[in-house]
Formats: C-alpha cells, structure tokens, sequence
C-alpha cells in the first residue's frame, strides 16, 4: 500500500468507491485495525471513568490501545505527550496524535 499521509486515509478510501459498487471485500483486503476508546452512551455499562470504560470493552473482546497512562496533572499529560512522540517510530502502527 502507499504512503499515506494520515493513517485515516486507507479507511476514508472505502467511501471513494463507485457507488453502488462498493465491494466490501476492497476494504478487507486493506489491513485494517482500530483501537476503540468511546462509544456514544456507556451509561447502559455502569462504567464511572475512562479507566473503568477501556476495562469493560477489553473484557468485551475489543482492541484497546496498551499505552495508556492516567495523568493527574498538566505535567503528567505533557509528559505522557512527549513520550508518545519519543517513541512513535517504535509503533507497529501509524499515529497521529494521542487521545486525552
């Protein structure tokens, strides 16, 4: 696959097929993975924090990010930021920015 300039871009490539040609099979073959950090209610789960959230949708069987840190000061967000950029290279994966 090309470079790209965001890793979004393979995923919004799905939309740029001829409608209603669109072959589920094209973006199949684009080796595609996401991490999930929200969904649009977790009432319903009786989850209390972020923390709480990913827990539930790791033992839900979704793919959540590993390098996650609880920050409790703008010192630890900024540090936590840097090393995300530090290490970026060491990913097997393409980022574009970290989640707050």
């Amino acid at each position: 696959m090309p470079r790209v300039a965001t890793p979004r871009q393979p995923a919004q490539r799905r939309r740029r097929q001829p409608a209603p040609k669109r072959d589920p099979k094209v973006t199949a073959r684009r080796d595609l993975a996401t991490f999930i950090y929200a969904i649009a209610d977790t009432d319903p789960l009786h989850v209390h924090s972020q923390r709480e959230f990913l827990d539930w949708l790791r033992s839900a069987g979704f793919s959540v990010n590993p390098n996650v840190a609880r920050c409790a000061t703008p010192a630890e967000v900024h540090e936590f930021c840097a090393q995300a950029l530090e290490h970026r290279g060491d990913l097997d994966y393409d980022i574009d920015g970290v989640w707050l």
